[in-house]
């Protein structure tokens, strides 16, 4: 046993006397997929540790550093950089107990008391530490001499030694890229990485990930450390707060004027748990007491439901999310299995009614000038809807296109209307616990008292007739005229 033990070793030292033995430093699995694709041209041994050490178990790691660290023989090192947050908590819960059963996710609750936890008990700085731990003391090279570039891969060489360093963030065909570009070997098929990529592995602890928030303190701690400004930018850092900071908890006021996120980009982690948490979305259609029932909504629930942007700017909450987001969007957003335990409501109203007061509000922001007559503003609307002055598409959407889907199906729940906002309120209130809904009301955009009907000429109710025919047919809502 013993002899056949030694001929391995003599012929593992050949083969990495022979070509170029490769060392890859692996933080998170799902990447040691790529690697194994990317380099099965490679004609040299290739090793995976985390523990590159004289004293590691495996006999294979013990004679590469005997190879390169005593023996000075070439050596090409590979290393994915981490994000520090990310990798804390992956390190952190694939160590977790019920993470290793559970085929489901923990309630919101167990995950806040692990989240404590976590932030009390683990050791945040270790991934700061890595490259002064694991590769100067070894190597003789401090990455932290050499600028990092914005591209997110980076290749220092010195003595034996060449280590490409490859930020984790980096899209998965350009890590391909570099990684082959490095050894020298063959592009991988593009419908091979294709694979790849379409089959990385969701664990229980990335979906656990996509819940966990963080006080402010904790990110700004790790994102000024030496480690992450060498290794990533203002934009990225931007990029971390939102995704992973407690906004419901104390912060600067600096990073409030970033907390906003747009309807294209992902749902926040906050989000995320608040609407786990709370198990209810409202559809905030414009003009329909969409600000009021937010404020309301913000000042209970927190950051996921608030609404910031006001007229009267001292009932502003924080808030994270766009206004006015359609229902098929926000399903897009937290995925069918969440959307579908959520109760789902909206406010509608009346489309020439609500055109008029999207215009009065329009003209009370100074958005559009006064000079704008109400028929030019209608006739604009049915020449340039979706562009110029009705780019935004608050502006513009019809009730049906916030709450239907794309084959015209209700996505909502409960549609209550602005006509009888206080008796849908009251039912809605009940049902999301919520006693104080409906009781402000907020960015009226009225001028006068006069009813709608007064603004419209024939052409102009004709053209909200057609622009809106789906609101009429779907919600039984006809011209009124008043004296």
């Amino acid at each position: 046993m013993n002899q056949l033990h030694n001929r391995e070793i003599v012929d593992f030292e050949e083969k990495i006397d022979a070509v170029t033995p490769v060392l890859f430093y692996s933080f998170r699995k799902g990447l040691d997929r790529l690697i194994k694709l990317g380099i099965s041209n490679y004609a040299g041994i290739v090793l995976e540790t985390c523990d590159f050490t004289p004293d590691n178990p495996d006999w294979q790691i013990r004679v590469l550093y005997h190879h390169c660290v005593v023996m000075k023989k070439p050596v090409k090192i590979i290393s994915i950089v981490p994000e520090p947050i990310s990798e804390n908590i992956h390190a952190f819960f694939n160590h977790v107990e019920f993470t290793k059963d559970s085929a489901g996710l923990p309630s919101i609750d167990k995950l806040d008391e692990l989240r404590d936890y976590f932030l009390e008990n683990f050791d945040h700085k270790q991934v700061l530490r890595w490259f002064d731990t694991h590769i100067q003391p070894v190597f003789n090279i401090d990455v932290f001499d050499h600028p990092f570039p914005d591209s997110g891969t980076l290749m220092v060489a010195k003595d034996n030694v060449e280590i490409l360093l490859v930020r984790h963030d980096v899209d998965i065909r350009e890590i391909a890229g570099s990684i082959l570009n490095f050894l020298g070997v063959s592009p991988i098929p593009g419908e091979s990485l294709d694979r790849v990529v379409e089959c990385e592995p969701c664990s229980v602890c990335d979906r656990l990930s996509d819940f966990v928030i963080l006080p402010y303190q904790y990110i700004h701690d790790l994102t000024e450390s030496r480690y992450f400004r060498h290794f990533f930018n203002d934009a990225i850092k931007e990029q971390i707060a939102l995704k992973w900071c407690d906004f419901n908890r104390t912060h600067p006021l600096d990073i409030l004027k970033k907390t906003l996120i747009h309807i294209d980009q992902p749902l926040p982690n906050l989000a995320r748990h608040d609407l786990t948490k709370y198990l209810f979305w409202y559809v905030d259609i414009p003009r329909t007491s969409s600000s009021s029932v937010r404020v309301e909504l913000g000042t209970r629930f927190g950051a996921a439901y608030g609404k910031r942007n006001l007229i009267e700017k001292n009932h502003a909450t924080t808030s994270i999310l766009a206004n006015h987001i359609p229902a098929r969007i926000m399903r897009k957003h937290t995925g069918e299995l969440l959307w579908n335990r959520m109760f789902k409501f909206s406010l509608i109203r009346n489309p020439w009614d609500r055109m008029l007061s999207i215009y009065n509000y329009r003209i009370r922001i100074g958005n559009i000038p006064e000079t704008l007559s109400f028929h030019d503003y209608i006739v604009e609307l049915a020449r340039s809807r979706g562009a110029g002055i009705f780019k935004y598409h608050g502006f513009y959407l019809s009730n049906s296109e916030y709450i239907l889907g794309e084959q015209d199906e209700m996505l909502i729940d409960y549609v209550g209307k602005f006509e009888t906002r206080e008796e849908d309120l009251k039912k809605i209130a009940a049902r999301i616990g919520c006693p104080e809904l409906g009781n402000i009301k907020l960015q009226t955009g009225r001028i006068n008292d006069l009813h709608y009907s007064h603004f419209y000429d024939d052409s102009t109710m004709r053209i909200i007739a057609e622009l809106y025919a789906k609101d009429l047919e779907n919600f039984n809502y006809t011209f009124e005229e008043s004296d």
